[in-house]
């Protein structure tokens, strides 16, 4: 973790703790997102959005948000190959 990265989450945990495990479980649900299946990418996506539903404290909480929401939704349209290509529908 770079020095910028460490100071963010160092004013997240100490202006903001409440919001560390949405965050945390928020990131475990990317790595659920294989590019198999696009129903199953866009239902782990949709569960993302749903546990980062609510609006952070401090402006480092709101890129922090951001950038996970950003990060799933490109991994989940990426798909198998990284190109859109599905296995399944």
């Amino acid at each position: 973790m770079n020095d910028i990265k460490k100071v963010k989450y160092q004013k997240i945990k100490e202006q903001a703790p409440n919001e560390i495990p949405a965050y945390v479980k928020a990131v475990k649900l990317i790595d659920k997102i294989y590019g198999v299946s696009h129903t199953q990418d866009q239902h782990t996506l949709e569960e993302i959005r749903k546990v980062l539903k609510f609006e952070p404290a401090i402006k480092e909480g709101k890129q922090l948000k951001q950038g996970i929401l950003d990060k799933a939704t490109k991994k989940a349209s990426e798909g198998m190959d990284g190109e859109g290509l599905f296995f399944i529908n």
